[in-house]
């Protein structure tokens, strides 16, 4: 009798300590959710039917938008030494929608905005390649 109260006992701690293992899991995912960048991500559609007004940067070099870019946008290029500067012309009360070619130097402009200040960020993935792809209106000078 002795040896299965051993037994229980054992089984009831084990089980215990697996099931406060797991709840500080999930409180650790919890807490990095909370503390992560808030990066925005918006389609082509969602972009497509905001207005005009919009805070709209085109991050891509000066050759790139000069051969094309989303209409109202402005160039400031995260490659050149002016982004920073560039930010300037920026209201950090107004969200801010970001795109290059695909979206990957548009997410680090995102995360420089975002350490700059700026609360309301977004990145618009799919970049010029995919609004291009999808028909949509491009602008030139």
């Amino acid at each position: 009798m002795k040896i299965i109260k051993l037994f229980v006992i054992a089984i009831l701690t084990i089980g215990f300590v697996a099931c406060k293992k797991e709840v500080k899991k999930e409180v650790t995912k919890e807490t990095e959710t909370i503390d992560s960048e808030p990066i925005g991500i918006i389609s082509t559609d969602e972009l497509n039917s905001l207005s005009n007004s919009i805070q709209l940067v085109d991050v891509r070099t000066p050759d790139e938008y000069a051969s094309g870019y989303i209409k109202n946008a402005i160039n400031i290029d995260i490659i050149g030494d002016d982004f920073i500067e560039g930010m300037v012309l920026l209201n950090r009360a107004k969200p801010v929608y970001v795109y290059c070619v695909k979206g990957v130097r548009s997410q680090k402009a995102a995360e420089t905005l975002l350490d700059a200040g700026f609360s309301q960020v977004y990145n618009y993935k799919g970049g010029f390649g995919e609004w291009t792809k999808g028909g949509n209106t491009v602008s030139v000078d």
